[in-house]
């Protein structure tokens, strides 16, 4: 007789807090884990939550919908709560994947690189848009996507809080999780026939909610993909910016077919937009798909949108507000890039001629700031992948052309430049930095694929949002504090390590976020993107690729560290940036911790350097230093020693080089130094903004605009008081 098994009980946890509202209030352990991984002070959260419940949290304003009686509706998060929505952007969303024919929302994805997935041959477009998309994306459904896919991350990636709840009460976890929910969503009226009721959803406006939304589609972009797969005959391709979805073919789309397209968007809880359902004929009318106009085979700007862009330009002559003129600058540099991806350096006359009277207004230097990219933004794609160079080309958005180029530098050996630089111990480093074609292709890999892979919650370096800042905050308040350094991390990592890491996460990503392909075809790929971002068997320093790859090859690693951290009584906060270990505590490190930290490094395949290993107490007068960092109590500050020395860089720059013969490399060299402190301390102190100024007065084309005004602006000091 078969004995019956028993059912295995439902995990019904999270139900306690699967309301239709954010929570009067949230446990101390769920802000503090949230506090953990977003690198922000808990009190900063509580001050979030009270804003977002008295309706202070966001701002309300309507802009005109293009070419249409109607407006759009904008809500923009308030500055603390906006910089949060960042953060759980790039610590928490961008490490999941989203569906390949996502376009919008996307880190390296844009307009062009939607139009251009339908290049060269689509001769009939079905083009559809989601009814009220943010509106319709509810915060029960923002909770399943944390639950879903950020709920694996800290319970895989990170310690969790010990606080002990009551016995029917929901865990920290799900608190947070639900919290989260209620940081990415907002209080809504919705008018219905039977009168207006109070809804939370997606803002649009915030920073989140676009990828959010691409979440949300996942299901409808699989079976998207499961009906093309279905009709491969037809030759269908898919892309869809936000909430704007285009299907092309070289031939036509059967009246059945388009039905079932359009029940796959309404089974996934959309409405379909009626008005703007429509197919499109190339050989007969020009084919616009969100302001890209598709004509024999290129891309072109639609002129409803160089209009508009021309009139943008023409308005930004006259503004007088300098925070104002800041916000337009950016907006400019936007319009100009997008232009620059479709034309190249062949702008069209009128935003040309635009740009030039804009520049010369404000008193712009002559030279462009905005170059053309080296290689097309994007490139047309294959209908179907057939080899593993072909599906990485697709997931890249470049040609298979270019990224074959790319393996027979990477291969013949000759993709590197090699040199050396000393190190402080009195030995040398080897840099390897790939030639620009093989770096164009890293690039994309790192941005298109290695950021969907998650890494522990103690990496802080190569992590988007985080820095020798962020690692320095998490040891705010110790006493006691341990150092140690992976001896070669880099060069430990071989190409079959590489091999290793990637093959779950992207073997997953590939099989589930586009066409389907064999496992065979994703093995190759596998093993075509390690031959792309190693070098002579070992992670290369020098190429944008290897410290995200050694994160993910440090996985184990902090794993472990983490499990046995748990075990002792004393919390114990442990971060790692690249390949600098450190533990801090405010009661006495353990005895039997240095041992215990060692043998884990040296089972998880590492070595650890036996002369970097530093501990220092504040009860013995020592100063708690990590990274070139000074942690005293509360604050972060650069030692003495090093502002003396950037001083000294300031004054030699400012004094010794003469007026208009400033060379590119002490240029950045300054801006480097100013960059980082002001990441510290939010603003110059006094000993170095003198120099400073007189640098700048000296040399005025040194001043950052551009990208570099906005890359100081991406470190806020948002702590509170």
């Amino acid at each position: 007789m078969v004995q019956d098994t028993p059912k295995r009980k439902r995990n019904t946890a999270h139900l306690t807090i699967r309301a239709y509202q954010p929570l009067a209030s949230y446990s101390e352990a769920a802000h503090q884990l949230l506090a953990q991984w977003l690198d922000v002070d808990a009190a900063l959260l509580a001050e979030v939550h009270q804003a977002m419940r008295s309706d202070d949290a966001y701002f309300h304003y309507r802009i005109p919908k293009p070419g249409r009686l109607e407006w759009r509706d904008i809500y923009e998060p308030y500055g603390a709560l906006k910089e949060i929505q960042r953060r759980i952007l790039d610590r928490l969303l961008y490490p999941i994947p989203v569906s390949n024919a996502a376009h919008g929302a996307v880190p390296g994805r844009s307009v062009v690189s939607n139009a251009m997935h339908h290049l060269p041959d689509a001769q009939q477009l079905l083009l559809m848009d989601l009814r009220n998309a943010f509106p319709s994306v509810r915060l029960p459904r923002v909770h399943t996507i944390f639950r879903r896919y950020v709920k694996p991350l800290f319970r895989q990636f990170g310690p969790l809080p010990h606080a002990k709840t009551l016995h029917d009460g929901p865990s920290p976890l799900d608190e947070a999780l639900h919290f989260l929910a209620a940081l990415t969503t907002m209080r809504q009226t919705e008018a219905t026939p039977q009168g207006a009721h109070t809804v939370y959803a997606l803002p649009q406006g915030a920073p989140t909610s676009g990828y959010l939304l691409n979440l949300a589609c996942l299901e409808m972009d699989r079976k998207i993909f499961k009906i093309i797969d279905q009709h491969k005959e037809l030759g269908l391709r898919y892309s869809r910016y936000i909430d704007d979805i285009t299907i092309s073919t070289p031939t036509s789309i059967p009246q059945n077919v388009q039905q079932e397209l359009e029940l796959a968007v309404i089974k996934n809880d959309f409405r379909l937009h009626r008005g703007k359902t429509r197919l499109v004929d190339t050989q007969h009318e020009n084919a616009v798909i969100c302001g890209v106009t598709l004509r024999f085979g290129r891309l072109e700007a639609d002129p409803l949108l160089i209009e508009r862009c021309q009139e943008a330009l023409e308005r930004s002559l006259d503004i007088a507000d300098p925070r104002t003129e800041i916000k337009r600058r950016s907006k400019i540099r936007g319009i100009i890039s997008f232009f620059k991806q479709v034309y190249g350096e062949q702008l069209p006359p009128s935003i040309k001629d635009a740009y030039q009277r804009y520049r010369k207004t404000r008193d712009l230097p002559d030279e462009t700031e905005i170059t053309a990219p080296a290689i097309a933004a994007t490139s047309p794609r294959p209908v179907e992948a057939q080899d593993a160079v072909s599906l990485l080309a697709q997931w890249l958005d470049l040609s298979p052309s270019y990224v074959g180029l790319a393996q027979q530098l990477a291969q013949s050996g000759l993709g590197y430049d090699e040199w050396e630089i000393p190190k402080g111990n009195g030995k040398t480093r080897q840099i390897s930095s790939p030639k620009s074609e093989l770096k164009a292709v890293q690039e994309r890999i790192l941005d298109r694929l290695l950021y969907h892979m998650p890494v522990s919650v103690a990496s802080h370096g190569f992590v988007p949002g985080r820095s020798i800042v962020t690692n320095a905050q998490a040891h705010l308040g110790a006493k006691h504090l341990l150092n140690l350094d992976l001896k070669d991390a880099f060069p430990s990592v071989s190409t079959a390590r590489v091999k290793h890491v990637m093959q779950v996460g992207l073997g997953a990503l590939l099989k589930k976020f586009g066409l389907r392909c064999p496992r065979e075809l994703r093995d190759d790929v596998v093993a075509l993107i390690a031959d792309l971002t190693t070098h002579k068997n070992e992670l290369p320093q020098g190429a944008p690729t290897s410290g995200y790859l050694l994160n993910l090859s440090c996985l184990t690693l902090d794993k472990r560290l983490f499990a046995s951290l748990q075990e002792y009584h004393t919390p114990i906060v442990y971060t790692r940036y690249a390949d600098d270990l450190t533990l801090s505590t405010q009661d006495d490190l353990p005895e039997l911790l240095l041992l215990q930290v060692q043998s884990i490094i040296e089972n998880a395949g590492f070595r650890w350097h036996p002369h970097k290993v530093h501990s220092a107490s504040v009860a013995k007068g020592q100063d708690l230093e990590i990274c070139g960092l000074r942690i005293d109590d509360q604050q972060i500050r650069i030692p003495r020693e090093k502002i003396k020395t950037f001083r000294s860089v300031l004054r030699r720059a400012a004094a010794k080089i003469p007026t208009g013969q400033l060379d590119a490399d002490t240029r950045n060299h300054v801006q480097g130094i100013v960059g980082f402190v002001k990441m510290v301390y939010g603003d110059l102190p006094h000993a170095l903004n003198q120099p400073y100024q007189a640098f700048l007065q000296k040399h005025p084309e040194a001043r950052p605009s551009g990208a570099a005004r906005e890359k100081f602006a991406l470190y806020p000091n948002i702590l509170p008081e």
